[in-house]
């Protein structure tokens, strides 16, 4: 559970790399582009965790948290 939590919070900071860049628009951006760079920076995340909360053999859990181990 400590290693879910921990990959989960190192996740989340990733937003700031995207969202960081937005900072020096000369305009405001739109609402429906801050919508898509959420979703491409999140939406895989979140499919993950959905999936991997209705699936979750032990075998299957191993695996995948050993590659993002090596990520």
């Amino acid at each position: 559970m400590i290693l879910i939590i921990g990959f989960g919070a190192h996740k989340a900071t990733k937003g700031f790399g995207i969202a960081g860049p937005l900072t020096g628009l000369v305009k405001k951006p739109r609402i429906r582009f801050l919508i898509l760079a959420g979703l491409i920076g999140g939406g895989p995340t979140f499919i993950g965790t959905v999936l991997g909360s209705l699936w979750t053999p032990t075998i299957t859990s191993v695996f995948f948290l050993s590659i993002a181990g090596g990520h």
